[in-house]
């Protein structure tokens, strides 16, 4: 006879599955970095990255019980994220904030990075599960895309949700895009912030205006704010300006994605050492971005120089490697391509973000929800519905039941 999940290992808090929630006194301070009252927040969340707790064994276990004795997926990371959705619903009913949810997610290999760097994330590999059987591996990798496919097709029925998923290319730069394009709405009352530990994203707090990173760590609690994020990158206090965060990735390349240094030994403290030489070498920062996409030379009329900095010479020794990683780390760089796509694969991609926004703004689909939810056996009580739906009564005039 099967035992169930709740028998083996015992109840467990859904919304651990999703482990990335701030307290409200941490919303309440990113409201406090605006110097005018906020009116709008725009919540940027890389999905798989708040979901991580998901991939602890105890979980992995806890998800393929589950499913076996149901006889059916586990929809529990869904459940999770919509408890997450609802979490921070309430609090901008409090506090009567516009919250706006962007939820992104890639399946596939990367052809943009692929193309620049075969070897790109080749480190992440993963050769033993916790001792798992190959049936269970493939159960629970079909448990989670399931439910990332449960997220996608129900969320954008929500009011203000967009879940985008980009087949075949890395999602990362999504909020960064929407932001710098203007393809969200943006303001001097409007708060942008982006939920990751990922370090690449701490670019978000270039594209634009009140842009903030929320980072949470075990149980750390962190607001990432512009003037801080070169010195997060470097983890060295150095008096740089936030536009050369990406410049200094691009000579120092990122070991957690296995982009390679350009020499190796030339790192983070290195590259700031040679940063400003680099970019005047190359006409300033617009002009690197602008020569990356266009496949141009960046260093064609510079002259050799005995007065240069050791890394600066190693840099431009190194131009292929340097433009290379430019394209694997720098948004910038990536979204030039959707600017001007030059073939299917960037079109696609660029119709597809612009649909889901546009779906941002559109009424829920209250009942095609409710029967989503009634199918898969999930219920929440009505009110937490009516806020998901943003139909909830306003906070005052409901003090005691939030």
């Amino acid at each position: 006879m099967q035992t169930s999940a709740k028998q083996n290992y015992g109840p467990i808090q859904i919304e651990t599955l999703v482990n990335y929630y701030p307290t409200y006194d941490i919303l309440a301070k990113a409201l406090s970095t605006m110097e005018t009252k906020p009116r709008r927040l725009n919540l940027y969340i890389d999905l798989k990255n708040i979901t991580q707790t998901v991939y602890l064994e105890f979980m992995v276990r806890y998800l393929i019980d589950d499913t076996v004795s149901m006889g059916r997926v586990a929809p529990w990371i869904f459940v999770a994220f919509i408890k997450f959705i609802i979490y921070h619903k309430k609090w901008a009913l409090k506090n009567g904030i516009d919250i706006h949810f962007y939820a992104f997610f890639e399946s596939g290999s990367s052809f943009f990075h692929i193309e620049n760097c075969k070897g790109y994330k080749s480190n992440r590999k993963i050769d033993q599960f916790y001792g798992l059987t190959r049936t269970d591996v493939d159960l629970f990798r079909d448990i989670w895309q399931k439910n990332l496919m449960l997220i996608e097709k129900a969320c954008h029925k929500m009011t203000n949700v967009s879940i985008i998923h980009l087949k075949k290319l890395e999602a990362d730069f999504v909020p960064y895009y929407l932001m710098s394009r203007g393809l969200v709405e943006s303001g001097p009352n409007i708060l942008h912030m982006t939920y990751s530990t990922d370090h690449d994203l701490l670019q978000n707090a270039l594209a634009a205006e009140n842009s903030i990173i929320f980072k949470r760590v075990k149980k750390n609690l962190e607001i990432i704010q512009k003037d801080e994020i070169v010195n997060k990158l470097v983890k060295k206090v150095v008096n740089l300006p936030i536009e050369y965060f990406p410049i200094i990735m691009g000579i120092t390349g990122d070991t957690g994605d296995a982009v390679p240094q350009i020499k190796k030994g030339l790192g983070p403290i290195g590259a700031t050492k040679c940063v400003d030489e680099i970019i005047n070498l190359c006409g300033g920062i617009e002009n690197i971005f602008e020569n990356v996409y266009s496949k141009k030379p960046l260093f064609e009329n510079v002259v050799a120089s005995k007065n240069w900095n050791k890394n600066t010479k190693i840099v431009v020794d190194a131009e292929n490697a340097f433009r290379r990683n430019l394209n694997l780390v720098s948004f910038e760089c990536l979204c030039r391509n959707l600017d001007k796509p030059r073939h299917t694969n960037w079109i696609q991609v660029k119709n597809h973000i612009k649909q889901k926004v546009e779906e941002n703004n559109r009424r829920s689909n209250k009942e095609a929800l409710l029967g989503v939810m009634l199918k898969m056996d999930i219920f929440f009580e009505q009110y937490e519905f009516d806020i998901l739906m943003d139909d909830a009564i306003p906070f005052e005039e409901r003090q005691n039941t939030i």
